[in-house]
This record gives structure tokens, sequence and C-alpha cells, in this order.
């Protein structure tokens, strides 16, 4: 049975976190937008993998955080092209992520950088692989749960 990896997805609404997700675990890039709530993705790599999928959109403020337990890996996203989106990750899904009463500790060492294309599909695969790495690193610690990435 594979090991199973919970990735969760935030940022701000419209930032690529659904196009990412989907054209990663469907090898195909959507061709509409459907603004998102909760969806679950699940694809296998040397692991199970669950991405969850969040709704960036200030209305689901309250709601966003009960995709946060068990979260091994939280992927924080933005638009390169929307300076606000880019000032979101530090002045509030870094917080809102670090704050969560569900995440007991975050292994903050593990940050990393990684600019990718859904609709190129650049760097995709680099994503998850790097999200597997991190978590398969941070697992055998005692008391990590989640990392950033």
């Amino acid at each position: 049975m594979p090991k199973r990896l919970k990735i969760v997805t935030v940022g701000d609404g419209g930032c690529g976190k659904t196009c990412m997700l989907q054209t990663f675990a469907n090898g195909a890039y959507p061709t509409e937008y459907v603004p998102t709530v909760f969806e679950t993705y699940i694809t296998e790599m040397l692991v199970e993998i669950a991405l969850w999928d969040t709704a960036g959109q200030e209305d689901y403020d309250r709601l966003r955080p009960l995709s946060y337990p068990d979260t091994d890996v939280a992927l924080l996203c933005f638009d390169i092209a929307d300076e606000g989106s880019f000032a979101n990750i530090t002045e509030k899904w870094m917080p809102e992520v670090l704050l969560s009463q569900y995440l007991r500790f975050v292994y903050s060492s593990k940050k990393k950088y990684i600019e990718c294309s859904a609709m190129e599909q650049y760097n995709l695969q680099h994503i998850f692989e790097s999200a597997v790495r991190i978590s398969k690193k941070s697992s055998g610690r005692s008391k990590l749960k989640c990392s950033l990435l």
C-alpha cells in the first residue's frame, strides 16, 4: 500500500491553483475557469497524493482552514503577473497556514520557490516531486506535520 501524502494549495482566487492541479492530475490544461471551494484530486507517483484545491476568495476565509488538518505540504501559490497576489503570500497566506490550529508545526527551513506554468506544463512535475521529497525528509522527524513549498 503506497504512503498517502496530502498537499493543500492556497493563494488568491484566479492565481492558477486549480489549473496547476488539474493539469498535473489529468495531463491536460483545463479549457474554462470554474471557481473552486474544495476539490480533491488523487494521483499516484511512488506515493498516493491527495491534492486539495482551496478557494482563495475572501468569502471562503472561514471555510478554507477546514482543509488544513493532516496536511503534509502546503503549496503557497501566486500569479507572477499580479503584485497583489505575490504580496498576499506574506501578508495573508503564510500567516494563515502558519497560525492554523490544525498544523502543529511547520518546518520553515524547507521553504522552496519554484516557478511553473500549468498551460505549458513547465515545472509541474518538479513541484510535486519536490513536495514528496520534502515530506519524506520531514516525516522521519517527530512532531513535524507540514512543510511549506
